[in-house]
This record gives structure tokens, sequence and C-alpha cells, in this order.
């Protein structure tokens, strides 16, 4: 205990040791990762604009799989099509994808600590509420290594031709 104690104090163990014994560093917090501002949600400007998305049920939290991780459900027929998105308080559709962006890491936050998994239902998505492909690399770039960290598994239903080709270099 007197020997945990001194190597706490001098530095020699940074971070969390896991139940497999590997010490689990952060190092998001020491390079200073792509975090977004620490904001309550009801201190950001878009904080109505996000809970627009959420009544959508684009992201939804399913419970836990038989291993125990909480699995997530990402369904694409849930997104609104261009004309709805002009004729809605969003006005333009790059703000509707920032502040789907921030939706999906916010909604994320809650769970990255964790084990989970994902599920992409990509069925239903049409030309007509598909994100550019700007927008998705923009996307990934904002997603850093906590959201990667404890992601166990991504199954994608009804995947396209495109996704099958593009998923090797995704992973």
């Amino acid at each position: 205990e007197n020997l945990s104690n001194t190597n706490k104090n001098r530095g020699a163990i940074k971070g969390n040791i896991t139940s497999d014994g590997i010490i689990d560093d952060d190092f998001e917090s020491e390079l200073g990762g792509h975090e977004l501002a620490n904001l309550h949600d009801t201190e950001d400007v878009d904080y109505q604009l996000m809970a627009k998305i959420a009544e959508y049920g684009i992201i939804e939290c399913c419970g836990d799989d038989k291993f125990g991780r909480k699995t997530i459900v990402c369904s694409a027929c849930r997104l609104p099509s261009e004309d709805v998105i002009k004729n809605s308080d969003f006005k333009t559709i790059q703000k509707f994808h920032e502040c789907l962006l921030k939706y999906f890491l916010r909604t994320f936050d809650q769970y990255v600590d964790v084990d989970y998994v994902i599920i992409y239902f990509h069925h239903g998505l049409r030309s007509y509420n598909r994100p550019s492909y700007g927008w998705l690399m923009k996307a990934y770039v904002r997603i850093d290594r906590k959201y990667k960290k404890n992601l166990k598994a991504v199954y994608i239903v009804h995947p396209t031709k495109w996704i099958k080709f593009l998923w090797p270099v995704l992973r």
C-alpha cells in the first residue's frame, strides 16, 4: 500500500489499471484532443436545435447486449429530407448537420466510458436525406479516440455496395 502511494506521488503510474492489468492512459487530456466546449447542454447556443434533432429518434440507446455492453441504434431512415430541414428552425442543411454532429457527440458522451456497440440501419437513406460526403469526412475527423476506445463493434444492417467498399478503409 505504501509502495502504491509512493508511486502515485512520484507519477510513476498514470491512468487507471484495468481488470486485465493494463494501465489505461488518458492520452486525450495529455494531448488536448478535439474536445467540444465543456458546456452544460442548456448553455449551448444550439441546445434548442439539438432538442429538435432528438425528436427525430435518429439515435436510441436500446439497452445492453448479451455481454453487458450498451447497444446504440442509429437509423438512417429517420433523417429528415432537405426540404423539411430548410423549412424548419435550422434554415440551412449546414446548420442541421452541424447540430446533428454535436447531438451525436453529446449523446455518445454518455456511453463512451463503458463498452458499447453501434447498430446502424442504412435502409431508408435516400438522396434527399443523405449527408454530403464532405460532411461525413469532417464528422469522421472530429470523432476522436475517446469515442473509439470502448467501441467494441459496429454492425451495419442493409449496407450498400459503396459502404462495403469503404468499410475496410474506415476501420
